[in-house]
């Protein structure tokens, strides 16, 4: 029997090993809280035996989750990392900060929507990697699963997706969060959809990825859900006046403002997401303010 150790024990790491576990895997929790994984074992006696390494923990705690493994880690196994966010202090993608912790060790980014709470009823991964042989590996893991994994050679383009469709989730809660209803609401996915896109290659990955099910699919995926702790944040800060800093939309608006650099008043979605969430704009001026100039987004105006 093949065994997978999964780094996180928290929603979406539960979920991905409820997914694994009804095929024929060997699955290890294993968590820094101490008692929130019962009878937990020693990583030193089961990361080397696992081919596959499932990191499910926040963009925040990735670099120690890498530190906690690296004494364990060979070529012979494979990192895959579910984080979508970016690294406060070096506004580092997940793929960058593991290039730059674990070099020694192949991974993969997994993206696409993948909300916990209805995982079990299927999901739609999209595996980023230089190597399809990894890919492989990994897709054999969800064969017979309810999640679909498609493959993808992108890695930078899916890590942006990853991190944007967070960053405009959380615009389009705030738009819930006011009131607006459901057709400004698609006005608004339309725009954020279209600025992806514009960032994605800005920053050096592939258009196509951003149409994919690693960004407009994930996007949409997060930015409707009721599960959605990014949508849920912006519809959270409307009605209470309170940012969650730890939700991976906040803590990534800054790093990705730094990435885009002096282009970023160019996303005027995005920009205005920032403004409001950073700044203290208010929502309901923001939003209205981005609506009066939205109309450069249509077709006509292209």
């Amino acid at each position: 029997m093949e065994q997978i150790t999964i780094i996180g024990a928290g929603q979406i790491g539960q979920a991905v090993g409820r997914v694994l576990i009804n095929k024929e895997y060997h699955v290890e929790f294993w968590d820094s809280a101490p008692g929130k994984v019962k009878n937990q074992s020693q990583l030193e006696d089961i990361v080397p035996d696992s081919e596959l390494i499932f990191l499910c923990v926040p963009s925040r705690a990735l670099r120690q989750a890498i530190a906690s493994v690296r004494p364990y880690l060979s070529s012979k196994n494979i990192l895959v990392c579910f984080s979508k966010g970016m690294e406060a202090d070096t506004s580092n993608f997940s793929h960058e900060t593991i290039e730059g912790t674990a070099s020694v060790t192949p991974y993969a980014l997994f993206g696409g929507p993948m909300i916990a709470e209805t995982l079990d009823r299927g999901g739609a991964g999209c595996v980023a990697s230089k190597s399809e042989d990894v890919f492989k590996k990994i897709s054999m893991a969800f064969d017979r699963s309810p999640v679909r994994v498609d493959y993808s050679r992108d890695v930078l383009g899916v890590a942006a997706c990853g991190v944007l469709k967070n960053i405009y989730a959380l615009g389009l809660g705030i738009s819930d969060g006011l009131g607006l209803g459901e057709n400004i609401r698609g006005w608004l996915a339309s725009a954020a959809i279209k600025e992806m896109e514009g960032i994605v290659t800005l920053l050096g990955g592939e258009a196509k990825t951003s149409q994919s099910i690693a960004g407009t699919g994930d996007f949409l995926a997060t930015a409707y859900s009721l599960n959605s702790d990014n949508r849920q944040t912006g519809e959270a800060l409307v009605k209470t006046g309170k940012l969650n800093a730890a939700s991976e939309s906040v803590a990534s608006i800054g790093p990705m403002t730094r990435r885009i650099g002096n282009k970023v008043a160019d996303f005027k979605f995005f920009h205005k997401i920032s403004e409001i969430s950073l700044a203290g704009e208010k929502p309901e001026i923001g939003i209205k303010e981005f609506l009066a100039v939205a109309s450069e987004y249509s077709i006509d105006n292209d």
